[in-house]
């Protein structure tokens, strides 16, 4: 007898969480930056990208609720890189026995990685304000990868034969292929990212929320990328996806509180 009062008591508040479940659709606008970690790793930029919602919110009891669903994010990061070098080169054939050489590059890239994510969280609700702590887990479906390199070469006994160069391209990244970082195919994304995500929320007007969140991945992006570190040795490198998100959502449906 107890254990057919605990199964109704289960079912009855699983036929309540669900008929007072919100449904939500909403817009954001994310500040993503990929951390890279190991041998030369180099400093990495946010990039401001947009991101599409549509979540549900269960409550489970007078002030907690569960707060999941699914998004379409676009994360990466931006970089830009100088790089200046002056000396002396020697020439036996120059008129003066000597050239002098000047390089001088700047790089700038762009790296864009979307992914479907599914998040789950556990929201308290005091009023208007929600706090929120949970995990997600997301599909890598694509990129891009764009660049612009400018570099100028001045090589001659008075700096008489300048070289300009100014490139633009771009290439895309898909899952389970090489981001030809290295050319040895194994700086393939991982295709499924997983992470924890932190935040808060503030009720606005009929049925609009503003959510705020900090989320990072917890499994290393690149698994199989390494760096020769210059004595024939390989050391491990690393890239995590991590930021910030501000997104405004439309609940609709359930209980209103």
């Amino acid at each position: 007898m107890k254990k057919i009062t605990l199964i109704a008591a289960l079912a009855a508040s699983c036929l309540y969480g669900t008929a007072q479940t919100k449904i939500g659709v909403g817009l954001g606008v994310n500040s993503f930056r990929s951390e890279f970690q190991g041998l030369m790793s180099l400093p990495r930029n946010p990039v401001i990208t947009p991101s599409l919602h549509v979540l549900l919110q269960t409550p489970i009891s007078t002030n907690f609720s569960l707060i999941y669903g699914a998004g379409y994010l676009v994360k990466g990061s931006k970089a830009d890189y100088k790089w200046y070098n002056t000396f002396q080169e020697f020439h036996a054939s120059g008129p003066d026995g000597g050239a002098y050489l000047k390089y001088t590059s700047d790089t700038y890239s762009k790296d864009y990685y979307n992914y479907v994510e599914v998040p789950v969280s556990l929201n308290y609700q005091a009023g208007a304000v929600g706090i929120q702590a949970g995990g997600y887990a997301a599909l890598f479906v694509g990129g891009k990868h764009k660049y612009h390199l400018k570099s100028e070469v001045i090589n001659g006994p008075a700096g008489t034969y300048p070289v300009y160069s100014d490139i633009k391209g771009e290439s895309n990244i898909n899952p389970g292929n090489s981001q030809n970082i290295q050319g040895n195919g194994e700086d393939k994304l991982r295709q499924f990212d997983f992470g924890v995500q932190v935040g808060a929320s503030v009720k606005l007007y009929k049925g609009f929320t503003l959510f705020g969140q900090y989320s990072r991945s917890v499994k290393n992006n690149l698994p199989n990328f390494t760096i020769n570190n210059g004595s024939g040795a390989k050391s491990p490198y690393a890239m995590y996806q991590s930021g910030f998100s501000l997104r405004l959502v439309y609940l609709f449906g359930g209980r209103e509180d």
